[in-house]
């Protein structure tokens, strides 16, 4: 939040700048230098904005909710496979300050647990249960691609509040999805990686696919407790500064206006003509930015496209600057690799990436194109086939979203190639001391906003 900003204000001390004496004018200027840095150590030092933030802390859900005893389950797995990658004998897993946090390493890829009996550190009733990391070598190379280590995964989520990631509940279709496309979407990924700019023999990849980390499944003795699969991914939206706007963007023209209903809403989610009446750009500061935009989404929407795979969108929210301290904006502040342009006319920062991409284009997507288009004077629904799904994508963003400008020398422009955050080594220190704290922020996917941006990948076939 801007507001976290310190001022200092070195004019009332002196009327006329003129008539001040050489020392005055030398402490003045030290006040602003120093102004000027405390600024930027404020800015680069912050974590994702609190407005940003989404789901329920764990303890503020009904005693009776299973997703209190999900989200300690998960929160115990992912440490204890962060662990296994070290230990492979079978042994329990003990952490050093919550004792009775243990599990078994029964497989390579399968943890188990007993029902907690007698006293327990925990504030939730643990019971037996077992998680399973599903196609985890593929998983391991994605997130190798996207330079996220095995100990940063294993401690995210419920356990640090910082929301760089997020686990989605899959249902059996997303699972299939998945099974069916992982060792594409895995060379797909290794593909497009690059040099990142910290380390000549490092290289990240810039795709704008959703970055998913891994799979799991819990399932749980109790047959009262509901057997989940859940997926790990980064959330696009995990920005230091606040989203004022977000726009679902598929590049279909019919009937995609927010709704009246959606507009009330404290946060609400603007479809492909708001953006366009609303005249926004995502506006790099070089042609050549914008081409490797546009490039590496044509390739990203190619491979989803050849995987026969639609209702996939361009996920954007915009920032608008405060320009009363623009200072502020001219280093990097972003603290994890979120993608995003800074628009120096324009004033916004833009983050964007393409979400729900688990869709595939069967027998009732194909029906759906019929009844609702082709049957209706061939009008431009949203259901496509993947080809032209595809390219109806790419028109609009090279129509109506990709833009550039060359001609300004404003420091405050940015884009994603060229700042893409720290790397996963540097910020893992700063969680590490935060790794016992056993607050959960559970997204729960019944009773939310079916629209909200936030969720979108929560909730990839509402978004339409």
């Amino acid at each position: 939040d801007i507001s976290m900003v310190v001022h200092f204000d070195t004019h009332d001390n002196v009327s006329d700048s003129e008539n001040a004496s050489p020392q005055k004018l030398l402490v003045q200027e030290r006040w602003k230098k120093a102004a000027k840095l405390v600024n930027e150590a404020a800015v680069a030092s912050r974590k994702v904005s609190l407005e940003n933030k989404i789901g329920t802390k764990g303890d503020e859900l009904d005693d009776d909710d299973p997703l209190r005893v999900i989200a300690l389950s998960v929160q115990r797995s992912l440490r204890d496979f962060g662990k296994s990658a070290k230990n492979t004998d079978g042994k329990r897993f003990r952490g050093k300050r919550n004792r009775g946090r243990e599990g078994k390493l029964v497989t390579k890829d399968t943890l188990e647990y007993l029902a907690d009996e007698g006293e327990t550190t925990f504030t939730v009733p643990q019971p037996q249960n077992e998680c399973e990391r599903i196609l985890d070598e593929e998983f391991k190379r994605i997130r190798t691609a996207f330079g996220v280590t095995d100990e940063s995964i294993s401690s995210f989520f419920f356990l640090t509040p910082d929301q760089r990631y997020i686990l989605k509940q899959c249902t059996a279709n997303d699972v299939h999805s998945i099974r069916n496309i992982l060792t594409r979407y895995r060379a797909h990924i290794e593909s497009s990686c690059r040099n990142n700019g910290e380390d000549e023999e490092k290289t990240i990849s810039t795709s704008l696919l959703p970055r998913l980390f891994g799979l799991y499944s819990l399932r749980f003795a109790d047959p009262s407790i509901p057997d989940v699969v859940l997926l790990a991914q980064a959330n696009f939206f995990a920005a230091a500064h606040k989203i004022h706007k977000k726009f679902d963007l598929k590049g279909s023209t019919h009937n995609r206006f927010a709704s009246e209903r959606e507009c009330k809403k404290d946060s609400p989610v603007f479809k492909d003509l708001d953006w366009v009446e609303q005249g926004h750009r995502l506006r790099f500061p070089s042609k050549k930015e914008m081409d490797d935009v546009r490039d590496q989404l044509q390739r990203d929407t190619e491979f989803l496209s050849s995987c026969d795979l639609i209702d996939y969108s361009l996920l954007v929210g915009v920032h608008e600057m405060d320009k009363s301290m623009l200072d502020c904006y001219e280093k990097n502040s972003e603290p994890f690799r979120v993608v995003y342009t800074r628009s120096c006319g324009e004033r916004i920062i833009c983050y964007f990436g393409i979400v729900d991409v688990l869709t595939p284009y069967g027998t009732e997507k194909a029906l759906e194109t019929l009844l609702t288009g082709t049957l209706m004077c061939c009008r431009d629904v949203s259901c496509q086939a993947p080809d032209i799904y595809h390219h109806r994508f790419m028109q609009f963003c090279n129509d109506q979203i990709l833009d550039y400008d060359e001609s300004s020398t404003d420091s405050l422009s940015a884009s994603l190639f060229h700042a893409m955050g720290p790397s996963d080594e540097r910020q893992q220190g700063a969680d590490s001391s935060r790794t016992d704290k056993l607050e959960p922020n559970v997204i729960e996917a019944d009773g939310v906003d079916q629209h909200d941006p936030s969720f979108a990948e929560c909730r990839s076939s509402d978004c339409n």
